[in-house]
C-alpha cells in the first residue's frame, strides 16, 4: 500500500512541463508521499472556479483569489494586492519598462517579499513575444517575469494567464527553473493539482525564506549534488559493463583506442538523454522515437522485461542485438543529420559523434539487448527513481565526465583481482605470495576502507583460477567484478585528471565570476546613465579560458553574453522576424562563433566543452 502512495505522489513529474531544478522527486516524495488525495470538496471547488473563469464570469485575478484563498487556504490578510502592490513596482534598466506584481506575500518587517504572483490577460501566451511596434521591449511575459523577480530580489513567484500556471525560481548563480501547469493537467490528472496544492498551500508557502517551500528547494539543490555524484558512480559502472562486452567480443585493439571508444559511447548516451529530455532532439515524435529514440528504446526494453519476467527476458535478450545496432544508427543520425520530410535533424558533426575513429570497433562489440537494457537502466534510474535529465545542468554532465579523466583503459598482463571498497586492481600473484599479515599491510596502502580483514586465508580447493580467487573473497569486490583475466581490458586509475589540471567548478562560482568580469564590458557610461552596448560591440568581445576543462566557464559566458545580445537586438529591433526560441538559439550561436575561445591539454575535455556549448 505504501508503494502505491509513493508512486502516485510522484506521478506528476512525468506529466508537467518543467525546466531546470525547482524541486526534486526525492525531496517531494519525502515531504508529501503521505499527503491525502484531493477531497471531493476540493475537486468540486476547483472545477467550479475554472468553469467560472472559462465562461468569462471570473477575471484572472478572481481565479487566483479563489484558488489561493479558498482552495489552498492562504490567509488573504497576509497578502497584498490591488493598489497595495504599487510600492513594489520596479523599472527594467535596459528598456525602462515598469514592472509590477499583482499579488505579494510579504515577510513581516522586511521590504523584500517571499512570493509574488503576476497575472496577464487570458489570451496572452506566456512565451510569446509582443508583436512588432508594440513597444521597445517585446520580450515574452516569462522573460519579463524573470526580470521582475530578479529586480525585486524575490526568487520565487507564479506567472499565470488563467490557463497556464507557471511557478518560477530565479536564484542568483543558477539557471532559471520552473514547473508549468495547465488547466487540462488539473482536470485530466488530479495528481498534478495535488502537486500544485502541496507546494503552494498555507502549510508550505509561508512568509519565510527559511521554511516551507524555500527549504524544500534548498534541499532539492543539496540533493542534486548527491545525484551528480551518484550519476558519476553509475557512469563508471556503465563503462565497466561496456568493457565486459569488449572482452567477450574477441576485440584486439590498443587499450587507448578501447578507452576512446567506451568513453565516447557513454558520453554520447548521456548527451542524447539530456538532449531528448530538453527537446534538443525530436523525442515525442513517432518517426524519431520508434526508429531511433533512446528513451523510447529504454522504455520498450523495460516493458518487455516486465512482460516476460526477469529470468525469461535475460535468456531471450541474450540472443538479440537489434537494440545496439539501433543505437549505432542513432549515433550516425546525429552526426550526419536527416533531411527526410518527416524527420528533419540538423547534422551535428563534431569529433564526439564522428564514426571514423570508433565505429569499426563498436560494430564488433557483441552487446546484446540485455546489456543495452542494463546500461540504459543505470543511466536512467537511481535508487528506484527515474532520473530527470531536464533537471540536470550541462555543467553537471561535464563534472561527471571530468571524473573519468582520472582513469584509463589497461590490458591485464596477468590475472588480476579487484579490492572490495576502493576497487583497486592488483595481480592475483601479489596476494598469493604474501602471508595474511603482509596482505593486511598491503591493503593498508591500497584500500584502507577494508576493515574486516581475516587473520588467515584458506587454501584453494582446486588449481582453477576461480578457486584461487575465491580464497580472497573476504577482501575482494562482488563475484561478477572481482576477477580480471589475463588479456582483458579494464579501467584503472591514471592520475590524468590531476596531472592535466582538470577540476570541476561549481556553477554558482562560475556564474559569479563571469557576471563580475563581463558585466562592465557589456555597458558604456553615457553621462550619468549606463547604456547597453550595441550588438556589434557585444559580438566584438573575446572570452578565452586557457584551461577550460569541460567548459563550465565558457558555458556561463555564452549564456551571459547571449542574454545581453538578445537585449541589444530588442533595442535595435534586430532579428524580430523569427520566434523567441530561434532568436535565443541564434544569439548563443553568434556568441560561440564570435566571442568564445578555449584551450585544454586533454582532448576529451575539449570534446566535452564543445558538446556543452
Amino acid at each position: 500500500m505504501r508503494t502505491a502512495i509513493i508512486e502516485k505522489a510522484i506521478e506528476w513529474f512525468g506529466i508537467l512541463k518543467m525546466s531546470g531544478l525547482l524541486i526534486s522527486e526525492v525531496v517531494y516524495r519525502s515531504q508529501f508521499s503521505k499527503k491525502p488525495s484531493l477531497t471531493w470538496k476540493e475537486k468540486i471547488e476547483l472545477r467550479r472556479n475554472l468553469d467560472r473563469f472559462n465562461v468569462g464570469s471570473y477575471s484572472v485575478n478572481n481565479l487566483i483569489k479563489a484558488i489561493f484563498f479558498d482552495i489552498l487556504n492562504q490567509n488573504p490578510d497576509k497578502w497584498l494586492y490591488g493598489k497595495d502592490v504599487r510600492k513594489y513596482s520596479v523599472t527594467e534598466p535596459d528598456h525602462f519598462e515598469e514592472l509590477t506584481p499583482d499579488f505579494v506575500l510579504p515577510v513581516s518587517g522586511k521590504d523584500i517579499p517571499v512570493f509574488v504572483i503576476k497575472t496577464v490577460n487570458r489570451d496572452v501566451e506566456l512565451d510569446k513575444r509582443k508583436a512588432p511596434h508594440s513597444g521597445a521591449w517585446r520580450a515574452s511575459e516569462h522573460i519579463k517575469f524573470e526580470a521582475l523577480l530578479r529586480l525585486m530580489k524575490c526568487p520565487l513567484g507564479l506567472l499565470t494567464n488563467g490557463n497556464e500556471f507557471r511557478l518560477v525560481y530565479v536564484e542568483e548563480g543558477l539557471s532559471t527553473a520552473y514547473i508549468s501547469w495547465k488547466q487540462n493537467d488539473w482536470l485530466e490528472n488530479e495528481q498534478t493539482f495535488e502537486a500544485f496544492r502541496n507546494l503552494l498551500n498555507s502549510e508550505t508557502l509561508l512568509p519565510s525564506r527559511e521554511e516551507g517551500i524555500y527549504k524544500l528547494i534548498k534541499n532539492s539543490h543539496d540533493k542534486q549534488a548527491e545525484v551528480t555524484d551518484a550519476l558519476a558512480d553509475q557512469v563508471y559502472n556503465v563503462i565497466n559493463k561496456l568493457l565486459d562486452y569488449v572482452n567477450q567480443s574477441d576485440i584486439n585493439e590498443p587499450p587507448e583506442k578501447v578507452y576512446d571508444a567506451v568513453i565516447k559511447v557513454v558520453m554520447r548516451l548521456v548527451f542524447i538523454l539530456y538532449a531528448e529530455e530538453n527537446s534538443l532532439l525530436p523525442h515525442g515524435f513517432p518517426e524519431y522515437d520508434e526508429n531511433y529514440g533512446l528513451i523510447h528504446l529504454a522504455n520498450e526494453l523495460e516493458a518487455e522485461r516486465a512482460s516476460l519476467g526477469k529470468e525469461d527476458f535475460a535468456v531471450a535478450a541474450a540472443y538479440k542485438y537489434d537494440a545496439w545496432y539501433r543505437i549505432l544508427s542513432l549515433f550516425n543520425l546525429i552526426y550526419y543529420g536527416s533531411d527526410h520530410p518527416d524527420l528533419k535533424i540538423t547534422a551535428h558533426g563534431g569529433d564526439l559523434f564522428s564514426p571514423e575513429e570508433v565505429m569499426d570497433l563498436l560494430k564488433k562489440m557483441k552487446l546484446n539487448n540485455n546489456g543495452v537494457r542494463e546500461i540504459l537502466h543505470d543511466l536512467l534510474y537511481m535508487k528506484g527513481l527515474r532520473l530527470s535529465y531536464a533537471a540536470i545542468d550541462v555543467e553537471q554532465i561535464g563534472y561527471v565526465y571530468e571524473g573519468l579523466l582520472g582513469y584509463t583503459v589497461t590490458r591485464a598482463p596477468e590475472d588480476m583481482v579487484v579490492t572490495a571498497k576502493e576497487k583497486y586492481v592488483l595481480p592475483l600473484s601479489e596476494l598469493e605470495k604474501r602471508s595474511a599479515k603482509e596482505i593486511k599491510k598491503l591493503l593498508n596502502v591500497v584500500d584502507k576502507k577494508i576493515t574486516k580483514i581475516p587473520d588467515s586465508f584458506p587454501e584453494p580447493e582446486s588449481d582453477s583460477l576461480e578457486a584461487r580467487v575465491e580464497c580472497y573473497a573476504a577482501i575482494l569486490a562482488s563475484p561478477e567484478e572481482r576477477l580480471i583475466k589475463k588479456g582483458s581490458y579494464y579501467l584503472s586509475a591514471s592520475g590524468a585528471r590531476k596531472s592535466t589540471g582538470s577540476y570541476y567548478t561549481p556553477k554558482q562560482l562560475t556564474n559569479y565570476l563571469v557576471r563580475e568580469t563581463l558585466e562592465p564590458l557589456c555597458y558604456k557610461q553615457i553621462g550619468q546613465e549606463r547604456q547597453l552596448k550595441s550588438s556589434y560591440e557585444i559580438l566584438k568581445l573575446k572570452v578565452v579560458d586557457p584551461a577550460m576543462g569541460s567548459g563550465a566557464f565558457l558555458v556561463q559566458a555564452t549564456n551571459f553574453l547571449s542574454e545581453k545580445l538578445l537585449k541589444a537586438w530588442e533595442i535595435e529591433s534586430g532579428h524580430m522576424d523569427i520566434s523567441d526560441v530561434d532568436r535565443e538559439i541564434l544569439a548563443k550561436r553568434q556568441i560561440v562563433e564570435h566571442c568564445i575561445y578555449g584551450v585544454d591539454i586533454n582532448p576529451v575535455a575539449v570534446e566535452l566543452a564543445k558538446m556543452s556549448l
